[in-house]
């Protein structure tokens, strides 16, 4: 009799804990805990090529065409859980300011550094998957942009698009765009210039871009 109790507290177990780890795997991400990975994992570098656009006193006189100018960034960061991270970013290129109604065209080069938070939204909501094709990715930091000897202090804010291509490779379409002073192209009645971006690139990730999950919160 004592054995029977036995097996059946035994079997009782199991089913239990069978259960519980099917459950467990249904939690979202932001319900898991993930086990601290090591300083080289989980880094990565991007390349993104596209077009920006300035948002000053004149631009809407002059034709959006002619406000385009070519934008390449560069980008280095570190995942540190499967929906946050950081990154640093640089980019720069032409900048078109406009004068005289549209019809002076100021071009002045520009460079621009920032840090960011970003922002697993699929792997935060949703139970986490390293095999994911597909993720947004929403962005904030701040910088510094300089034309010359001038610069300005910049708020940056933005959301990526990142779809994985292999262990080693995603593709990401990013639109960005960021707050600086008035005076770095063109002075007018605006507090703040703005530039937005619209780019397209590739991302390389560097050794181990997986997570384990140590242990699984409870609800």
């Amino acid at each position: 009799m004592k054995k029977i109790v036995f097996l059946v507290l035994l079997v009782v177990l199991h089913i239990s804990t069978f259960a519980q780890n099917n459950q467990e795997k249904k939690l979202p991400g932001y319900k898991t805990s993930f086990e601290t990975n090591k300083f080289w994992d989980n880094w990565f570098i991007s390349l993104n090529l596209g077009a920006q656009t300035l948002y000053a006193e004149g631009s809407t006189d002059a034709k959006f065409g002619d406000r385009l100018t070519f934008m390449p960034a560069l980008s280095v960061g570190k995942w540190f859980t499967p929906w946050w991270g950081v990154r640093v970013q640089g980019l720069g290129g032409a900048l078109h300011g406009f004068q005289n109604n549209g019809k002076t065209m100021l071009h002045k080069h520009y460079g621009a550094v920032h840090g960011d938070f970003m922002f697993g939204l699929l792997n935060f909501f949703g139970r986490y998957n390293e095999n994911r094709c597909f993720d947004l990715v929403p962005f904030a930091g701040i910088g510094g942009a300089f034309i010359g000897s001038d610069q300005s202090f910049t708020i940056n804010a933005g959301i990526q698009a990142r779809f994985r291509l292999s262990q080693r490779f995603d593709l990401n379409l990013e639109y960005g765009g960021m707050i600086l002073d008035d005076d770095l192209v063109t002075r007018g009645g605006f507090p703040n210039d703005g530039i937005s971006n619209l780019s397209v690139g590739v991302t390389f990730r560097f050794k181990n871009r997986s997570f384990n999950d140590s242990f699984k919160k409870n609800n």
